[in-house]
């Protein structure tokens, strides 16, 4: 109320100050939740200090020499054709801020201008736009660019992904369940000692015999079937010592090495099971991070569900009983991944599915 008449860049230079000087303070990391805090469309007074502060994430550092793919092209044909489609080539296409036209009094969508994305020089960063006296550690075989020296992979992605860098972290310390080599279909529940760090999931090397290749630049995703199923674990049990009605228990297993979904509040795991023969089995539980924001109440129609969980935390199991009628002969189960479950109608994908036969 005390900021209502204050200018709008003003007013959000005074509320970036503060949550700034409210995560120092507390150690936490409000400030890194604007997306979050930001993410219903009903909030068009955005400024350029807000502006700037989500383009630091989704366009990268502030501009520097080279900073679009094209100086890069001539020698690295394959990769920018792969970073073109990725959701860091493509980071400003969902990034929709209204402002308010001071000619005109009315909202409008921001122009960021010829910014598309997260681009080359987010993670290789050229020391000057010329080709001056370098060392040979800085300079590429055959690269008219110097470089910065190499920092870990895992920094670049800190600095926008600091909420999946804890879950890792805390993966890291702790039991990592995975695949068991043998016998097939069962897991390995008290394994310690995965080193694999986000760029191994994420931007996998070519299988080819022909020796070494880059890495994948489309950083496998939500958009990736494979690399979702690899994530989890799903296992159908019949509870012990159940005498009474038909029942079964699915049990999820939390495979990646962060939570599962990660992200954003609107990515969601959507569980199905019931009968085989009743159609479309429902919809039983809704699992989706916790982050900060407006509480949502689902709507009729709405992709939410009414038992919503906390997403799977690395490496956690989570299971699910199902009851069907004794005259069911089996039960059938769907797992979804859903983009945004605030959005009907949202890109999804099934992961998982089977049935199980009853009796017997």
């Amino acid at each position: 109320a005390l900021l209502r008449d204050v200018p709008l860049d003003d007013r959000e230079r005074v509320l970036l100050h503060w949550l700034d000087a409210h995560d120092d303070k507390m150690r936490s990391a409000l400030a890194a939740e604007l997306c979050e805090l930001y993410a219903e469309p009903g909030h068009v007074e955005i400024g350029r200090p807000l502006a700037q502060r989500c383009l630091s994430c989704h366009a990268g550092a502030p501009p520097v020499p080279f900073g679009r793919p094209d100086a890069c092209v001539s020698c690295h044909r394959r990769i920018p054709a792969q970073w073109a489609g990725s959701a860091h080539g493509q980071s400003l296409s969902h990034l929709q801020l209204k402002t308010i036209d001071p000619a005109t009094r009315e909202a409008k969508w921001m122009d960021f201008g010829p910014v598309r994305g997260i681009t080359c020089t987010e993670c290789h960063r050229p020391l000057s736009p010329d080709t001056g006296p370098a060392s040979a550690a800085s300079r590429p075989q055959g690269c008219p660019f110097a470089f910065r020296p190499v920092t870990s992979p895992m920094e670049s992605c800190l600095r926008c992904h600091a909420a999946t860098h804890r879950q890792w972290l805390a993966w890291r310390k702790g039991v990592q369940p995975r695949r068991a080599t043998w016998p097939p279909g069962h897991l390995d529940l008290r394994y310690r000692g995965d080193t694999r760090g986000c760029v191994d999931c994420h931007m996998r090397r070519p299988r080819r015999p022909d020796g070494p290749h880059p890495r994948d630049h489309r950083w496998a995703a939500r958009r990736d079937v494979d690399l979702l199923r690899e994530g989890i674990d799903i296992q159908v049990r019949r509870p012990r010592g159940d005498g009474q009605g038909q029942k079964v228990r699915l049990v999820l297993t939390n495979l990646s090495g962060h939570a599962y979904p990660a992200g954003s509040r609107r990515r969601a795991l959507q569980v199905y099971a019931g009968a085989a023969a009743g159609g479309e089995p429902p919809l039983i539980a809704t699992l989706a991070p916790r982050r900060p924001g407006l509480l949502h109440v689902a709507a009729p129609g709405s992709q939410q569900g009414a038992n919503t969980q906390p997403a799977l935390a690395p490496g956690e199991q989570r299971s699910f009983d199902v009851s069907v009628a004794a005259s069911a002969e089996a039960v059938a189960w769907r797992v979804v991944y859903c983009r945004n479950l605030l959005q009907p109608g949202s890109y999804s994908v099934e992961i998982l599915s089977g049935t199980v036969r009853l009796g017997g």
